[in-house]
């Protein structure tokens, strides 16, 4: 949450009227190390003519660097809030930056599901999901293994996706909506008989129950749904203390090792 995000760091808003015409857009662009307030940080806005917004005889809003003019009145007074407080976290948002959300789904993960994404309508949905394979691009352990330390699931191989495996924060800082691992479980004869997977779904892990958690082993459905107890009781211990530390596991998450 307080990391300097790298060089380079850029995002592209664009603008719509109520017709759902693209009428501008809104970029930001990290060019120094430091962030300083907004002055490390380039800003640049183009509106319509007639729009509220104060800008040029070309509908320029912003044109510069954060530390003058409206880039650092406009611009920088609004996204350094990011990620401050839960009114301005918006899916990891932090250092001048207000992450994309699915707005079909208010906020929260894509319920149909995606790429980086398991879906959460229905368990025929994410065993569809589980069988198309797109978690196996994932970063994967390289082979099944004995469950690690706590681990109630025996033979495994976990897949993290991208919002989990590239987590840089502590083991105090809440993961990003979208956060989201697999669990491949098998049998003594290596044996792929069920899965096990998870996926954050409010920025405030709030004890659990903003994880939703998917369970099947053989026939069975161990587990489907928020904040299930048994999941959340396990996993709420990640990176808690060396017996639960699993290669910078927190906030529910244990990660992928390679054994």
């Amino acid at each position: 949450m307080n990391d300097e995000r790298p060089v380079n760091t850029a995002s592209v808003k664009e603008l719509y009227d109520d017709s759902a015409s693209l009428v501008g857009y809104a970029v930001g662009v990290k060019v120094k190390a430091e962030s300083a307030g907004g002055d490390g940080w380039y800003w640049y806005e183009r509106v319509p003519l007639d729009s509220a917004a104060p800008h040029d005889s070309r509908g320029v809003v912003a044109d510069g660097l954060g530390s003058s003019g409206a880039a650092q009145s406009i611009c920088v007074s609004c996204h350094a809030g990011a990620g401050s407080d839960a009114m301005h976290d918006v899916m990891g948002s932090s250092d001048f930056v207000y992450l994309q959300v699915n707005a079909a789904a208010g906020g929260a993960p894509n319920p149909e599901g995606d790429e980086q994404t398991p879906p959460t309508t229905s368990a025929k949905d994410i065993e569809s999901w589980l069988e198309n394979g797109d978690y196996k691009s994932w970063a994967c352990e390289t082979v099944e293994h004995a469950q690690l330390k706590v681990s109630p699931h025996g033979f495994n191989r976990v897949c993290s996706n991208e919002l989990a495996s590239t987590f840089e924060g502590t083991v105090d800082d809440e993961r990003p909506v979208g956060t989201a691992s697999v669990k491949e479980l098998f049998d003594d004869a290596a044996t792929l008989v069920g899965y096990a997977l998870s996926i954050k779904m409010g920025a405030d892990s709030d004890s659990g129950k903003n994880w939703f958690w998917y369970e099947r082993l053989a026939q069975d459905t161990v587990a489907n749904g928020l904040g299930v107890p048994g999941c959340v009781g396990c996993h709420g211990g990640a990176g808690s203390d060396a017996e639960h530390e699993v290669t910078g596991s927190s906030d529910y998450v244990y990660l992928q090792v390679d054994p």
